[in-house]
């Protein structure tokens, strides 16, 4: 993904209980790391509290539903994995959106992994 991508992944997969999402990266220089955040949003696109936001000094919902699992080195860089429940959400909650950030030039991919089932949903580098 380029630098501004958005990926809508709704039309993308079935699965309806717990989707570990993991967000990859490749940094030219082959340093640094990204900032990963997870925003709960209502049907108008609003987060409702602090709550709903979860990222590195919030590693987790209070219930758990959303949860920042940690990085994890990879073939060509590294990954975040985040740990999404969309059965354990909260009443309101209309979907996660995750976000990432880096400074310099480095390009994101996205894949998506249904409990029991793999769903390579997307893989963009560029």
């Amino acid at each position: 993904m380029s630098k501004g991508a958005n990926i809508d992944l709704s039309g993308l997969i079935a699965a309806t209980g717990p989707l570990t999402v993991a967000l990859s990266w490749i940094d030219p220089s082959g340093e640094g790391e990204a900032d990963v955040s997870v925003l709960l949003v209502d049907a108008d696109g609003k987060v409702g509290s602090d709550a709903d936001f979860v990222f590195y000094n919030q590693p987790a919902t209070a219930d758990e539903s959303v949860r920042l699992l940690g990085k994890a080195p990879t073939a060509t860089g590294s990954e975040d994995r985040i740990l999404v429940d969309l059965t354990a959400l909260r009443p309101g909650v209309e979907r996660p959106v995750v976000a990432a950030s880096r400074y310099r030039g480095a390009t994101f991919g996205v894949r998506i992994r249904a409990r029991g089932a793999g769903h390579r949903l997307q893989d963009q580098r560029r």
